[in-house]
């Protein structure tokens, strides 16, 4: 397997069945291995056959396993964090990546939201370009700021000494956008924070 023909691909978004039955199965002709680097994984998108969403739920949540390495990081981190006592889990999906293809801009400067439509219009495999900012929120497509967060957690109840690890890549504008959320909740660790603190 290791010398088998392989190629990364980055299927495009919000795509029909016609896509994956015409472009990505006539890949299987040359390749023996194909890594699907970004995926469309919603599985109510695009009004496919439940056959076809039953597959890929199979796919995404039962064939696929983490990496031997991956599973141990995971089992680290939580333990890492059990030592605070109960804590939240909480991912924001505020990653720049994710930002730029819902085109979702509340509470962003002119110029961040400025780079995030380009970053939009220049990645192929994102279908939609053109996004409304306010239409996206006002449907509720987009995600709480970190800020929004943090009022949304106070209001539930929970006090201010409560450990929050954030399950997310590095978060769009960094600590200009997380001072809000640091500010309520002061134990915020992130994967990075966690390695650097109890430096294995």
């Amino acid at each position: 397997m290791a010398t088998a023909p392989k190629v990364v691909m980055h299927f495009r978004s919000w795509s029909g069945l016609d896509y994956y039955q015409e472009a990505i199965a006539s890949m299987w002709e040359n390749y023996k291995v194909i890594r699907a680097a970004k995926s469309d994984s919603r599985l109510a998108n695009n009004n496919l056959p439940p056959d076809i969403q039953k597959l890929r739920c199979h796919a995404c949540y039962e064939a696929l396993r983490f990496a031997p390495k991956i599973e141990a990081m995971g089992r680290l981190l939580v333990d890492r964090m059990r030592s605070y006592g109960p804590y939240i889990a909480l991912h924001l999906r505020y990653e720049k990546d994710m930002l730029a293809f819902s085109g979702c801009t509340h509470g962003l400067l002119p110029d961040e939201a400025d780079e995030l439509k380009k970053i939009r219009e220049e990645t192929d495999h994102w279908k939609v370009k053109e996004i409304d900012p306010r239409e996206q929120r006002f449907k509720g497509a987009c995600p709480l700021t970190p800020k929004e967060v943090a009022l949304f957690l106070t209001a539930l109840g929970y006090p201010s000494d409560t450990p929050i690890y954030i399950a997310a890549g590095e978060i769009y504008g960094g600590d200009s956008h997380m001072a809000d959320l640091q500010a309520h909740y002061p134990i915020l660790m992130s994967k990075v924070c966690l390695r650097d603190y109890f430096a294995v």
